[in-house]
């Protein structure tokens, strides 16, 4: 079991990942509300997909670029097939980081949502999958 250190390090690719979990979650419950609090729902599935590449830059022992662009982070990230695959649903999120927070936004329709977070469960699950698995010799 890793020492409660090791779950607050910012240079652990599974701190990055732990609070990319914490707004995965916070994402599904909100949708869960009745009824679902769409906007900040969107932020937190932009900020958990956000996390999740930088518990990859991270893990890639890579600089950290000071960035929200999600395109601009799978690219810092590439190549990688299932970045490359996923691209343009992931990227779809950057603005959910600001645009949706305030009065005025169009709030992205429920097809939208799913696929957004469809994306975000994908791009988790196979970050997690990254961060364990040994480096290939």
């Amino acid at each position: 079991m890793a020492s409660s250190c090791t779950l607050h390090d910012p240079d652990s690719p599974h701190t990055w990942l732990g609070k990319a979990d914490e707004d995965r979650r916070a994402a599904r419950g909100l949708l869960d509300l009745s009824p679902p609090a769409v906007g900040p729902a969107c932020f937190h599935i932009q900020q958990a997909i956000e996390k999740a590449l930088k518990a990859l830059v991270v893990a890639k022992k890579l600089p950290m670029p000071l960035t929200h662009n999600i395109s601009h982070l799978i690219e810092h990230l590439q190549p990688e097939p299932t970045l490359d695959r996923l691209r343009a649903k992931l990227a779809l999120t950057t603005e959910y980081a600001v645009q949706l927070r305030y009065p005025g936004a169009t709030t992205p329709d429920s097809q939208e949502v799913q696929a957004s977070l469809a994306a975000m469960q994908e791009l988790f699950e196979w970050v997690q999958q990254q961060i364990d698995s040994p480096p290939s010799a």
